[in-house]
């Protein structure tokens, strides 16, 4: 296994844990609970479709070994974060 498998399978172990965790307390309610019925705010799931993306060009960096993929996965799955709380944030609204 290569040096860029093992930076591929280590940044999606750390930032999908660090995505999970991130989206499951927006999730929540974060700390200002909005909606009084349910107490969830599902719009932040975004968060775990933009990562899988990211999981995805990982996945296709294994079977092309390409170095393409390999900058996606590693830009997509942290860019995930703040980009799924933002649009998760603007679909709250």
């Amino acid at each position: 296994m290569g040096t860029r498998h093992i930076i591929t399978l280590s940044n999606l172990l750390l930032s999908g844990t660090l995505a999970l965790l991130i989206t499951l307390f927006f999730v929540g309610g974060a700390i200002l609970n909005t909606k009084a019925d349910l107490g969830l705010e599902p719009e932040y799931f975004v968060i775990l479709f933009i990562w899988g993306i990211g999981a995805t060009f990982g996945f296709l960096q294994f079977l092309k070994n390409l170095v393409r993929y390999f900058v996606l996965s590693l830009f997509t799955t942290w860019a995930s974060i703040p980009l799924g709380v933002y649009l998760g944030y603007i679909m709250a609204k």
